[in-house]
């Protein structure tokens, strides 16, 4: 069964139901927003932001009437992901996107580059942990890789694998 799509749709459009056919679980402790702090992001990416909770994800808009976005999702799995297929099948969702293995963050992740749009991060902690920073609509994704990269490793840094999760 494949995981990463069905979140990814639902991590990039915050407030949809998680598909039916896929049981993830979220973290009951510290929100994310909690986490990963507006004022940091706003450093990171240079404009004024507005965080929303949205269960397991926590989004960010850019308070200047753009559709810029930044989204961060921690979820954990019910079972561990097939790697290759997840990777392949993440590449063909998104036709014109490139993905790239990232190194340093997690036990695996890719770099999965829009181009123009911007990049998302989808990074697996352990077997079946799973985290998405997304930045979205702040410029081409040269220029938004290295901020995407500076929110994983910081939210990597201050949580701890999730032991604790609540099945939606």
């Amino acid at each position: 069964m494949t995981f990463l799509i069905p979140l990814l749709l639902l991590a990039t459009s915050a407030g949809s139901p998680v598909s039916p056919s896929v049981r993830v679980h979220h973290e009951v402790s510290r929100h994310l927003c909690e986490i990963v702090a507006g004022p940091e992001l706003e450093l990171l990416l240079g404009r004024l932001l507005t965080s929303r909770e949205a269960g397991s994800a926590c989004q960010y808009v850019a308070r200047d009437g753009s559709e810029a976005q930044v989204i961060v999702s921690r979820q954990q799995l019910p079972s561990k992901l097939n790697l290759r297929e997840e990777a392949k099948n993440l590449s063909e969702a998104m036709p014109g996107s490139s993905l790239h293995p990232v190194n340093g963050l997690g036990s695996a992740a890719w770099l999965l580059n829009l181009g123009p749009a911007g990049v998302q991060l989808h990074i697996l902690r352990g077997d079946s942990e799973y985290l998405l920073v997304s930045v979205l609509g702040f410029g081409d994704a040269a220029l938004v890789t290295n901020p995407a990269q500076s929110i994983a490793s910081r939210l990597l840094t201050r949580t701890s694998p999730t032991s604790s999760a609540q099945t939606f």
